[in-house]
């Protein structure tokens, strides 16, 4: 990879040493970082937001890929959504989009039931181009929804891993009524008990956002992407037709245009980047929801074959998503791979720059042959790492006309 020069820009005297340090720190570490001490006014998030508009048009300008704008995400729990969620929020915060928007201050699209009129805030403009809060794939009533040329992926996490990490985030053992010893080995031995316990109405006040009868490990990324595993009326429970499993496998791969895979964010990342005709500052991010627990890296033979015929249909699922995913990697050139690794190595220095962003300090990457220079200020770091969903429910409640929201059909978070 070409070796990219650094500047140090001169600091202004009344920074503390020891932030000037950390700071050169980050350009020794990475090579092709700029450093400067602001002498501008501070500038503020709608600031911020103008200034990426303007880089973005002025790119594209430069440019014979042709943006895209209209998106369907369809989040997956514990697959990076936080993430690449918070990727798609700031994308369409920052371009002026309009999103597909949970009811009042509820942060789901009626998952995890089907998507209906009476389940997200009605459309205030000509057409909604992002959804990427939870909602459950139905391509028939999404295109419905959404205008004919969209783009429309999710993303998917080995399933033995994406089960562990499941189990912890929504307290899976102390509401099935685990405490102690090896309480991951004692789950697995008896799923179908404390399956049962978790599922069961008495436990319903402490499982948060969960309806009676759902099952959080069993199929649930399948689930997420329309699988009928005879939670929703009217449906049978196919987990066991393997057959039907492959020939919905094949049906789906015909319809999204990119399956994410969680173990190769990066690259992952670089593939959106280049299918919607984006710019770096796009899909900068700032990991979310990574937390560590005693058994993330617990693992035998037996277990996991335990978890895969408990959850056949999501083994299926990720199995044939993660080989499509790497036989198009595969036919990529050299090219690709270097952008790949310049784009880890920016993402993880801009992490390290706005884990404590100074007012007066502006990060510079540099111009490459994938992306235009590119400025990173506080504001940014701050629009990184803001949960902006909020905002974005404000946003709309600011806009014309006043509509009065539907009487949801179901009740959910």
């Amino acid at each position: 990879m070409r070796i990219m020069s650094y500047i140090l820009r001169q600091f202004r005297c009344r920074r503390r040493a020891i932030k000037i340090l950390g700071a050169v720190g980050i350009g020794f570490l990475f090579g092709f970082i700029t450093l400067k001490d602001s002498l501008q006014p501070k500038s503020s998030s709608a600031d911020l937001e103008f200034s990426l508009r303007q880089d973005f048009l002025q790119s594209f300008q430069k440019s014979n890929c042709v943006k895209k704008t209209n998106l369907v995400y369809i989040k997956m729990i514990k697959c990076a959504s936080s993430t690449i969620a918070a990727i798609l929020r700031r994308f369409g915060l920052v371009h002026n989009l309009t999103f597909v928007l949970p009811l009042q201050k509820h942060i789901y699209i009626g998952w995890p039931y089907e998507i209906d009129d009476t389940l997200y805030r009605p459309l205030k403009t000509a057409a909604f181009n992002i959804l990427c809060e939870h909602a459950i794939y139905n391509r028939t009533t999404l295109k419905q929804i959404m205008p004919s040329d969209t783009i429309y992926i999710t993303s998917l996490r080995e399933p033995f891993s994406q089960f562990k990490s499941m189990l912890n985030y929504y307290n899976v053992f102390n509401i099935s009524g685990i405490k102690s010893g090896d309480i991951f080995a004692e789950y697995l031995n008896n799923m179908d008990k404390y399956e049962a316990i978790y599922k069961s109405h008495k436990a319903s006040p402490t499982r948060y956002c969960i309806p009676d009868g759902f099952s959080m490990t069993h199929n649930l990324m399948s689930y997420n992407l329309g699988y009928p595993t005879g939670f929703l009326p009217g449906t049978n429970d196919m987990s066991d037709d393997l057959d039907f499993a492959r020939e919905w496998i094949k049906r789906l791969d015909a319809e999204l245009n990119l399956v994410l895979i969680t173990e190769y964010f990066h690259e992952s990342m670089v593939m959106l980047r280049r299918l919607m005709c984006w710019t770096l500052s796009d899909i900068l991010s700032s990991a979310s929801n990574k937390l560590q627990y005693s058994y993330r890296n617990q693992t035998n033979e037996n277990q996991e074959a335990t978890y895969r015929e408990w959850s056949k249909v999501d083994h299926l699922l990720y199995n044939h998503f993660n080989a499509t995913f790497w036989s198009r990697l595969r036919s990529e050139k050299e090219e690709f791979w270097k952008e790949v690794e310049h784009f880890r190595r920016i993402n993880k220095a801009v992490s390290k720059f706005c884990h404590t962003p100074d007012e007066g300090i502006t990060l510079t990457i540099p111009k490459s042959e994938w992306y235009e220079k590119l400025t990173i200020s506080a504001p940014f770091c701050r629009l990184l790492s803001e949960d902006l969903l909020p905002r974005l429910q404000e946003n709309y409640e600011k806009q014309t006309p006043r509509l009065n929201e539907p009487r949801p059909s179901k009740t959910t978070c």
